[in-house]
């Protein structure tokens, strides 16, 4: 079934770069939105990436791909604020095919274990 990309994809695409670290997308996710997406909403969105072709899993990395790249663009000249609401505006327009299989996978632990990192650097930050 050919879907349409949700703006929560894109905010975790504005994210998605190089090394897999869940502690790290929750903290820029966090930076740019102000908000925590939850263990479903996160993987949920990375399959979603995957299935469109908009990253590509190489090793333990993720890698852009060229169309990604285009929705990602014009953040140098934007705050991170309107980047972001500009690249979530971009991506519902485009499309996925939902019958596509993806083997990416982590657990709720691991979620669990990365939110508490991110919790833990926060709560010391601000005493």
């Amino acid at each position: 079934m050919i879907e349409n990309f949700r703006g929560i994809d894109g905010l975790v695409l504005c994210v998605i770069k190089g090394k897999i670290d869940l502690e790290r997308w929750i903290s820029e996710i966090d930076m740019l939105d102000h908000s925590v997406l939850n263990y479903d909403d996160i993987l949920q969105s990375v399959n979603n990436l995957l299935k469109g072709n908009l990253i590509v899993k190489q090793m333990n990395k993720f890698v852009l791909t060229a169309q990604s790249e285009q929705i990602l663009k014009g953040g140098w000249r934007m705050s991170a604020l309107d980047w972001q609401l500009s690249v979530r505006q971009k991506i519902v327009s485009y499309k996925f095919d939902n019958a596509v299989q993806t083997d990416f996978f982590f657990s709720r632990e691991e979620y669990d274990t990365a939110y508490k990192e991110y919790f833990n650097k926060m709560s010391k930050k601000f005493r």
